[in-house]
């Protein structure tokens, strides 16, 4: 029932949803950081989520990738990120 409601569905429904459902899971992802660190910035509390995310599954032939994905808006050290896999740290990402 609910595939053939989908295939109904027009392309502009489905990008709804899609940036609906986006939204929640950032939202229930950002709960755990706000509860535990209740005083940090918000900025803080996106690090500490990407850190929790990143450090145990990002390998050495992610890291070029990621550090172009991110941008101007994040500063990422190759030697930094390759030496945080090395130690099993977490990875150091500024906030630009």
């Amino acid at each position: 029932m609910q595939i053939k409601w989908l295939w109904q569905m027009p392309p502009w429904r489905k990008v709804a949803l899609m940036a609906e459902m986006s939204r929640a899971v950032w939202t229930l992802a950002m709960a755990g950081p706000r509860q535990r660190y209740p005083d940090d910035t918000p900025a803080l509390r996106r690090r500490r989520l990407a850190d929790l995310l990143l450090s145990s599954n990002l390998r050495w032939e992610h890291i070029e990738p990621l550090i172009q994905s991110l941008g101007d808006a994040f500063y990422a050290g190759l030697e930094m990120m390759r030496n945080a896999i090395r130690q099993r740290a977490p990875q150091p990402l500024i906030v630009l």
